[in-house]
């Protein structure tokens, strides 16, 4: 039998959409950057409302018996309260709770996926959490299935995982007549990490999306600099590579939203006068969007654009810093549209300029915003 590959163009104006839906804006709000000292804290009300498509809660943990959520700070009840206000001034946000994250590791997650009862018993635990705080999902940040302490099994086991709430989500929502609770994970994308932690078909099949963590793929760990975010490069470490290796293993593609960072990686540059990609470094660090417009605007740093991977970097002393502004994004937006995914996360919205130093206020998400509205087409098929 013959089979006719096709493809449909789908052209777009004032909105976009991918499959149906309009192209998901989904941001991470950290809770400790409304204690922030630094000059540019962010509370839950002062964000805009219409940024963003969903917003993620981070974070929250699990109790000792893997099996009831957490919050990790006293004032992260509150602040969840004001978050799920911004709900009045745009009706059609959805808001999640993240749970997990680096510091929250691999274990508890062990031991919430090793047994059936365990994640019976979580999921309807989460469900109540999630109805009684008025958010509209649940966001897994496991880090990682088969790592960390984790053993190999666990990368099945976070697929069962999945389907038990998949399964207990829309079950719930049929006896409530409410809508089903959003299911959603946050994945690190590198081969070997996929490969050890995704049954990526499984995953794809009951979350209802996928946030892709392209970004860390160069870092102070290298001993050498490089863009940690790249669109394309020569190597594997680049967004479109990862996201087309991540169809090939099965993923749906309408589900792949593409993570951009709002930080940057910083490299200390072992000579000062050797500042190009691949130079010796040694330690480092990160460094908010916030801080970096100041550096560019204020002249202390350099920005150079690097052609072929298409992110920026700038040379400040001897710290060598990759991230991403305005125009990348909107050339990230541009391949999200193109290759018909189903839209971009952003960690984090607090460290955009939230609060207008470098000009007008959140100049990264308003790019990303602006590119999506921007006429084009979207390629199905």
């Amino acid at each position: 039998m013959a089979f006719l590959r096709f493809t449909i163009l789908v052209f777009i104006s004032t909105n976009s959409f991918v499959l149906g839906h309009e192209l998901w804006r989904v941001c991470y709000y950290t809770s400790w950057s409304s204690q922030r000292t630094d000059g540019q804290p962010l509370l839950p009300e002062d964000i805009d409302a219409n940024l963003c498509t969903h917003i993620n809660f981070a974070f929250t943990t699990l109790d000792s018996s893997a099996t009831e959520i957490l919050t990790e700070q006293t004032y992260d009840l509150n602040l969840m309260q004001r978050l799920n206000a911004l709900k009045t001034r745009n009706p059609a946000l959805k808001t999640l709770i993240s749970l997990g994250g680096w510091e929250m590791g691999s274990m508890k997650f062990h031991k919430l996926a090793a047994s059936q009862a365990n994640m019976n018993k979580f999921a309807q635990n989460a469900i109540d959490f999630l109805r009684a705080h008025n958010f509209d999902g649940i966001d897994l940040d496991w880090e990682y299935p088969g790592a960390r302490g984790s053993p190999a099994t666990d990368k099945h086991a976070f697929g069962e995982l999945l389907m038990v709430l998949h399964n207990a989500f829309a079950a719930e929502s049929q006896r409530s007549h409410k809508n089903k609770l959003l299911l959603t994970i946050a994945v690190a994308t590198s081969h070997n990490r996929t490969q050890e932690s995704y049954d990526v078909r499984m995953i794809s099949r009951y979350c209802d999306f996928i946030n892709m963590m392209m970004y860390d793929f160069h870092g102070s760990w290298d001993n050498k600099t490089g863009p940690h975010s790249a669109l394309y490069s020569d190597d594997e470490y680049n967004i479109n590579h990862t996201a087309s290796h991540w169809e090939i293993l099965g993923a749906q593609k309408d589900k792949l939203v593409i993570g951009v960072p709002f930080y940057g990686n910083v490299f200390t540059l072992l000579d000062p006068n050797d500042d190009d990609v691949g130079s010796a470094s040694f330690g480092g660090g990160n460094m908010p969007y916030y801080m970096i417009c100041q550096a560019l605007q204020d002249g202390t740093a350099q920005e150079i654009v690097l052609n072929n991977e298409r992110v920026p970097y700038m040379v400040q002393g001897k710290n060598w810093v990759t991230y991403d502004n305005p125009s990348s994004l909107r050339e990230k937006v541009d391949f999200v549209k193109k290759r018909g995914y189903g839209g971009i996360m952003v960690w984090a919205i607090d460290l955009d300029d939230s609060h207008g130093a470098c000009g007008h206020k959140y100049p990264l998400m308003n790019a990303v915003v602006d590119g999506i509205k921007q006429s084009g087409s979207v390629v199905v098929g």
